[in-house]
This record gives C-alpha cells, structure tokens and sequence, in this order.
C-alpha cells in the first residue's frame, strides 16, 4: 500500500522555518520531494499531519494557503494511485514519482490565463483582457507569486481566497468580479481539457449585489438639457454624452466611445454590446442627430462622437480608458451645479433610461431587450430601487409632489 507522509527538514533552532517534504512509501521504498513550502516546528502537527494555526496570528493566511497546497498535493496523490490502478498493470515507487511530478509540474494556471489574455487581445477584445489583467493581478498578490498547477485550483484554495479579499475590506460586487473572472479562464482550460472539472468556485459568491439607487428623476434629464454650459466646451461635451446615453436606450460609455458614422444605416443606430456582443438598432431620434451634428466636425476616423481620435487599437483603448474618467469627474461637476443627491456618473443614464421606462408601465422584458440584457434578471437589478418607491408613492399620496416629466424627444 502506497504511502504519503509529510515530515519538516531537521534543524536546531525550534522557531528557524523548516522546509516541507513529501515521503512517498511504496513495496518497502522511499522517496523524498521537496516543497517551496516553509513552516516552524510549532506550527506543524506531525501525528495528526496538519498545521497548527492559531486564529487571529499575523501567520494565518499564510498558514491556511500552505494547508491548502499540502491537502492539493495529497489528493493529487490519490489521483495517481487512482490512476495508475486502473491500468491493470504493474507499477514502481518511480512510476508513481514520475507521474505525479508530471502533474504538479504541469501547465500553470497563470500562464494559462496569460494566454488567453493575449489571444483576447488580438481579438481586439481589450476589456475582457483588461478584467483578466485585474483579477489575475489580485489573485497573484493573494498566493505571493507563486506559480499554480491547474489542477491546484480547488474549492478550498478558492473560498481561502475570497475569505482573503473579504479582509481587504473588498464589496462583495468587487470579490464577486475577480471570482467571476478567473472561473472563466478556468473553465475554458476544462473545455480544452487541460484539467478535469472540479467545481472549484461552486461555493463561491459569484453574483451582483443590489446597488444603492443610481437613477435619477425624469425631471433631473430636463433640466439637464435646459442647463445654459455655453463657454464651457468640456462640462457641455459631458452633458451632451450624458443625454446622448440616454437617448439611445442607456447606451453603455464603452459602446458610445467606440461608435462609427458608418453605423448609421437607414435612419437606425446599429452596435454591438462590448460587454455581451449582442447587436442592437436604435432609431435615430431628432434630439440624438442634434449632438451628433453639433460635435460631427471634431470626430477622426469615422468616429461618430469626439471621444476616441487614435486610430491605433491600442491606442484607442487607453484614451477610451482615460476619457471615461476624465468624463465621469465632469459629471460630478455637473451634479454640484444642479445640486443633485444623486450625482451624475456613467452609470446612472442606464439606470435612469431603465427607471422612467418601468415607471411607463414598458415591461420589463422590452426593457431589457432595449438595453441588451442578456436576461431580465440584470434588468431588475438596474430597477431595485424602483418597486419600493412606487409602493411608498401609493401609501403616502404623494405624487403630486413628482414632476411631470416633459416629453424629452424631439418632435419628429
């Protein structure tokens, strides 16, 4: 019977940090593996063979990765006994060395997911890239640059991690990003069948919390067109977007920013979603065709609006970047001469757009259709706060105090 046994390197001094090693027993040999793992005497139980972490240590992390790694290596261990049992035929104490050095040396989950943010790239699909870069970099910050095996992605290594983002002081909307992210480049490395499926992120919260509320009144987008910004070419520009967004259904400021004049075809808009690829028409409207000719003499390469002017792809993806922020601190500006509680941010056109469809009594399916949702379920997140204000609306009698919006469009 095959053996697996865990044993520190021997030293003197009781505190000094001891190396991890494998002892892999089997037909009356040994043989020995070292680890880069590195624990103090006190801190490894040998009969029980498990560390010993003490809640609340400045070593408990680290610790608790550790014992993930070990307890990886162990079923790995398993796998290759598994394995090798089912060939029906004999096998050596090298036979087994063999095969599970091949495992755990085998391709490495980051340059996997180096990979495929390269391949992303090419295929000019540079915020998917950008979100992999980012959740990548936090999940290297997490295992101290260590290189990980596929197969050492497992449900433990995960729920350690997201216990470790949690104690960033993370929100759960952001650990769920990072989660979300590297579940992707982990099942696509099970879809090419680099590494068998082992549900890894199965308990992990993956979802999108309800946000506080981002919509604003349907009289806040009439007297934001109203607003005189005359001589200030940048905050007019911004207000400008912020309508246009509106106008086109909640138009996302990555879609907008990437808009062609040769998109418009017979009165329509035509685009694809970056974010789902899902393709939408939007008739043009007379108050969306009035910012488009106010601006079309400062645009460049066929850009419909004067906000990427590189014709690199690189390029245009880093101005894209920069003039996203540059464009959401104008729209805080903005929200401080209107004096809104609720400030203006890219964000809040969609919700907003979503907000006065619903309060229109527009389904909920059209809805979503309109701003390419992939289902319902995203659209009602944009609404949360909707169903709770039209109920208090009803109970405390006061919508004569709402304003009545203005129609915003144009006559045709």
């Amino acid at each position: 019977m095959a053996k697996f046994i865990i044993k520190l390197s021997e030293t003197s001094t009781s505190n000094y940090e001891q190396t991890v090693c494998y002892l892999l027993s089997f037909k009356r040999r040994t043989q020995g593996l070292q680890t880069k793992y590195k624990l103090r005497i006190d801190e490894w139980d040998e009969k029980q063979q498990v560390i010993v972490i003490s809640p609340g240590s400045e070593r408990e992390s680290y610790l608790n990765k550790v014992q993930c790694r070990i307890n990886n290596d162990k079923n790995l261990f398993k796998r290759v006994l598994r394995e090798l049992e089912e060939t029906e035929t004999s096998y050596s104490i090298c036979d087994i060395m063999k095969l599970f050095n091949k495992y755990r040396s085998g391709q490495t989950f980051f340059s996997f997911m180096d990979h495929e943010i390269k391949t992303l790239l090419e295929q000019g699909r540079s915020g998917t890239a950008q979100n992999y870069i980012a959740a990548k970099s936090s999940f290297l910050e997490f295992v101290k640059d260590e290189e990980l095996n596929l197969n050492a992605i497992t449900e433990d290594l995960i729920l350690e991690y997201e216990k470790w983002l949690r104690g960033s002081q993370l929100a759960r909307n952001t650990t769920s990003f990072y989660m979300r992210q590297l579940r992707s480049v982990y099942n696509k490395a099970v879809r090419q069948k680099l590494v068998n499926q082992n549900n890894p992120f199965m308990e992990a919260y993956t979802g999108i919390d309800r946000t506080r509320k981002r919509a604003v009144k349907a009289s806040t987008i009439t007297h934001l067109a109203e607003l005189d910004l005359k001589g200030k070419f940048s905050l007019e520009l911004a207000r400008d977007l912020f309508l246009f967004s509106f106008y086109m259904r909640g138009i996302a400021f990555v879609d907008m920013a990437y808009l062609k004049k040769s998109d418009i075809k017979n009165g329509e808009i035509h685009y694809c979603r970056h974010k789902t690829d899902i393709p939408l028409d939007v008739k043009l409207e007379n108050c969306m065709l009035e910012i488009i000719d106010r601006y079309s003499a400062k645009t460049k390469y066929d850009y419909l609006l004067p906000i990427i002017t590189e014709a690199d792809d690189a390029k245009a993806y880093k101005q894209y970047q920069n003039k996203r922020s540059y464009y959401n601190k104008l729209l805080k500006k903005i929200s401080h001469i209107l004096n809104l509680e609720i400030p203006l941010t890219s964000y809040v056109s969609r919700h907003t757009w979503a907000t006065v469809a619903r309060n229109m009594d527009i389904p909920i399916s059209i809805i979503s259709a309109g701003m390419g949702h992939t289902s319902e379920t995203t659209t009602r997140i944009y609404l949360c706060s909707l169903e709770a204000s039209t109920v208090d609306r009803a109970n405390h009698k006061v919508i004569e105090q709402i304003i009545s919006p203005k129609r915003i469009y144009s006559k045709k």
